[in-house]
């Protein structure tokens, strides 16, 4: 997506590691190891300033002025996150449904609501999950092969990819953190409203925005 330009570009040359089997620090059974994995990318990554240029870079045609921001006395800036935080704390979420009993007993907040609320926000998480792939489409290939002592094909998933360098990203955000308690926010001297949500008004079915080739992915 077009936004930040201080982020670092560079990619690298990175191996998934595809085995069902994989002892991975992100995957399995609830543990320390596990939630400390997941935590470091999401929780602890939150909000950061933005200023008006990266908004304007991101393709953003709403009323600036309807921006929610900090708090005068804490700067007055936009506030704003990046998307791959949101991302992955849809992927935690369905990772945390896998093993509902677990989390709901740990007092995960989102299975504390009514099962349909539960619900309701993991399928809007599976589909931003989809656009996002959709959007990328990855042309990798995924290949197959015979194995000693086996009478099926074996896929493999360990697949070569050109990867953001997620160090740098991550580090980008990490150093920009400046946390804010929603509940206490207001509107600031000349704040705007705006007539609807803004992804109603950014719909490209004649209420607003361009409908883009192969659009109709995004926007049934």
């Amino acid at each position: 997506a077009p936004g930040l330009k201080s982020v670092d570009t560079e990619y690298q040359n990175i191996r998934f590691s595809g085995l069902r089997d994989f002892d991975s620090e992100w995957r399995g059974e609830p543990s320390p190891r596990l939630e400390e994995a997941w935590e470091s990318v999401t929780e602890r990554i939150t909000t950061f300033p933005v200023t008006k240029e990266d908004v304007v870079r991101s393709g953003i045609t709403l009323d600036l002025n309807a921006l929610v921001r900090y708090p005068e006395e804490r700067g007055g800036e936009i506030i704003g996150s990046v998307e791959w935080t949101h991302q992955l704390h849809c992927l935690n979420m369905l990772r945390k449904y896998l093993r509902y009993p677990y989390y709901k007993d740990a007092a995960e907040p989102l299975f504390l609501n009514p099962i349909s609320e539960t619900i309701n926000h993991l399928d809007h998480c599976v589909d931003m999950l989809r656009q996002h792939i959709m959007c990328n489409a990855d042309q990798g290939l995924v290949l197959n092969y015979w194995v000693e002592g086996r009478d099926h094909r074996h896929v493999d998933f360990n697949t070569a990819h050109k990867c953001r360098n997620f160090d740098a990203a991550y580090e980008w955000a990490k150093d920009r953190v400046k946390l804010v308690n929603w509940e206490d926010l207001r509107r600031h001297e000349g704040a705007v409203d705006l007539v609807d949500f803004p992804e109603n008004l950014t719909r490209p079915d004649g209420s607003g925005g361009e409908r883009v080739q192969g659009s109709r992915w995004y926007h049934p």
